[in-house]
């Protein structure tokens, strides 16, 4: 199940079972916490279940988004949106909500926060929210933090910014006000920031000049510049999807390798010497066509035909085609039931299995390698068990 923290302070509870995995103990209704009562209260029914890897998330117009759901690789493609009642009238009509007009875009701590509003002698609350990072039923990014403010001029909230990282770590955070009836404003973003006049870098990625097309297996070479206007850039962060290596810290990486066909999106983000990062990072599209390169596994030992027993028979098993140094799982199947199983970055791998408790006479081995991107390579031949 996942919860949200919502703009007033109360938890959204949903999704969940009373049997791991299992949609036909879903709990389809969804309940919020009161932290200052200590009391739940129902919150309406999804239409779908919510199980491993789904997720829930407070949106900007203060609803709730959910999603996602794979029990047994059963993939839930539905979202939902949960509007919570502080969005209603008593009657059911949608409630009238407060407005910001603006805010600044970039703030530091411990700083005065202007907000801009309509509304400025209606308002209850403000907070605010960081976006949340929803994963296996944790979310460790969303947090609400309440900040005082004073009306000192009509049209305008005097906010201040929460003292420190510890209380507020630097990042985007949503910007809601509450007025008096509860009902939250649509949230307006801002950018918390330990150095909040620092420019941040610009970066360029210059080769590849733009998206490019390869095949399976080539490597490519990325050069990139960058420039700060009030200080110098210090760090270079390369993220490639689908690529060996995955990341880099260099400023051109070469000989980034994509072995599996499909289309990547390569990002270059540069930070300066104030720790701003490039808030725009260039992109490059890879696409990788053509046929894929299979793998091939190989029985060395023993030999096909040949007589074995014992109760410590080696099989030595080699791969043919697996991508140098990453990890393929080796498994040995005696008449199709599987008996020794080991993953290793080594291209050969010797699994000891025994001969007793099968009958003597002629008996299938199956030898079959899984590489890391997922490709099989499968071989069997018969040989004869001696008592």
């Amino acid at each position: 199940m996942n919860s949200v923290l919502l703009p007033t302070g109360k938890v959204f509870a949903s999704g969940g079972s009373f049997l791991d995995e299992d949609a036909s103990t879903a709990s389809l209704a969804a309940e919020t916490f009161d932290p200052t009562t200590e009391t739940w209260a129902p919150s309406g029914s999804a239409v779908y279940p919510r199980l491993y890897h789904s997720s829930a998330l407070l949106l900007p117009d203060a609803t709730v988004w959910t999603a996602g759901s794979n029990p047994k690789d059963v993939w839930e493609e539905h979202m939902e949106i949960y509007t919570p009642p502080y969005l209603y009238n008593a009657n059911g009509t949608l409630a009238t909500r407060p407005t910001i007009t603006s805010v600044p875009d970039e703030v530091g701590y411990g700083a005065k926060l202007v907000i801009k509003t309509p509304d400025y002698a209606n308002i209850r609350d403000v907070v605010m929210m960081r976006p949340g990072s929803s994963t296996h039923s944790f979310d460790f990014e969303q947090r609400l933090i309440g900040v005082t403010y004073s009306v000192k001029k009509a049209g305008q909230l005097n906010a201040t910014t929460p003292p420190n990282g510890n209380i507020a770590p630097p990042g985007y955070y949503m910007v809601f006000i509450i007025d008096q009836a509860g009902v939250p404003s649509v949230a307006k973003f801002i950018h918390l920031s330990t150095n909040p006049t620092n420019i941040p870098p610009t970066g360029k990625i210059t080769s590849p000049g733009g998206a490019v097309t390869i095949d399976p297996g080539q490597s490519l070479n990325f050069v990139s510049t960058a420039s700060d206007p009030d200080g110098s850039v210090t760090t270079y962060k390369w993220i490639f999807p689908g690529g060996n290596p995955a990341t880099s810290s260099e400023q051109s990486p070469n000989g980034v390798r994509f072995d599996q066909s499909g289309t990547y999106i390569v990002s270059m983000t540069s930070m300066d010497n104030g720790g701003t990062t490039d808030p725009s990072p260039p992109i490059r599209t890879i696409t990788v066509t053509g046929e894929e390169e299979e793998i091939e596994a190989v029985i060395t030992s023993p030999a096909a035909g040949s007589t074995v027993s014992g109760r410590k028979v080696p099989v030595t098993i080699t791969v043919n085609g697996a991508a140098e140094g990453t990890t393929s799982t080796f498994s040995l199947s005696i008449d199709g039931t599987e008996v020794a199983t080991k993953a290793t970055t080594n291209t050969t791998q010797t699994l000891n299995w025994t001969t007793a408790g099968y009958a003597a006479g002629i008996h299938t081995i199956t030898a079959q390698v899984t590489d890391y991107e997922g490709h099989v390579g499968t071989v069997s031949e018969d040989v004869t068990f001696s008592k």
